[in-house]
């Protein structure tokens, strides 16, 4: 109850860690037989909760290979199309908060809240994605065909699982 007081940034650090009691995470991944997998798992007291298997360099060049080839069809030398397409991956940059918003009427100043459970939920799912990237050390689609180019500057840590799916 002492917490309606706290400011918000303090509570989403108290619930962010209640919330996180309990998980843990593993690279040693194993399938029925015992069998080492190149993956990493998700657990929550001891007990799987999501397993993800890294992709073969393969799986990803032929990935990579297809985004280039779609893009060079799409864009085929229209520079309008990258035009109208930039506001939309800049606006993924942050938090897609005026999105969310503009599909179910909330606002921060009505509904805090709210948005302070979106907050809690993105910091959680942010913490397992970046733990699931750091096992699985993905390289992004640029690193693997050079007709890949990011619009904007990638992050400097691996590609899969993407965090905008989460």
């Amino acid at each position: 109850e002492g917490l309606s007081r706290w400011q918000a940034d303090v509570r989403l650090r108290v619930l962010a860690w209640e919330i996180g009691e309990g998980l843990s995470f593993t690279a040693d991944v194993r399938d029925e037989a015992g069998r080492q997998l190149d993956g990493a798992e998700l657990r929550y007291r001891d007990r799987p909760l999501v397993r993800i298997l890294r992709p073969s360099i393969q799986a990803l060049k032929g990935q990579a290979a297809a985004t280039a080839d779609e893009m060079a069809q799409v864009l085929n030398g229209n520079e309008l199309v990258v035009n109208s397409r930039l506001n939309e991956i800049v606006t993924q940059v942050t938090p897609a908060f005026a999105f969310w918003s503009a599909l179910v009427p909330l606002h921060p100043e009505r509904h805090k809240s709210s948005f302070e459970l979106m907050q809690l939920a993105l910091e959680l799912g942010s913490s397992v994605v970046l733990r699931f990237k750091q096992a699985l050390q993905c390289p992004r689609p640029y690193e693997l065909d050079t007709r890949c180019h990011p619009l904007l500057l990638t992050p400097a840590h691996s590609s899969y699982p993407s965090g905008h799916s989460t």
